[in-house]
């Protein structure tokens, strides 16, 4: 979260993309959820329009958050 937001450390959302996503392969509720916050609105860098903003895979990896325990990422789910 550091890598994504800059706290503390520059800025390095491809970084932090690639952490969140291994994170999330190994079913980490909050690495999900921020992933699905990534691809949400965009965030992803290197990636087509249509590919790095996706509310479908949003949605997805908001559920698998969801299913993994991480209960903030329930709202998104039912929106």
């Amino acid at each position: 979260i550091m890598l994504f937001n800059g706290d503390g450390v520059a800025k390095d959302r491809a970084q932090a993309e690639k952490i969140f996503t291994k994170r999330c392969d190994e079913n980490e509720g909050m690495a999900c959820e921020k992933l699905g916050e990534m691809t949400a609105y965009g965030l992803i860098k290197g990636k087509d329009d249509n590919e790095a903003k996706s509310e479908e895979k949003a949605k997805a990896l908001f559920k698998k958050a969801c299913d993994n325990g991480y209960k903030p990422a329930c709202d998104f789910v039912t929106k």
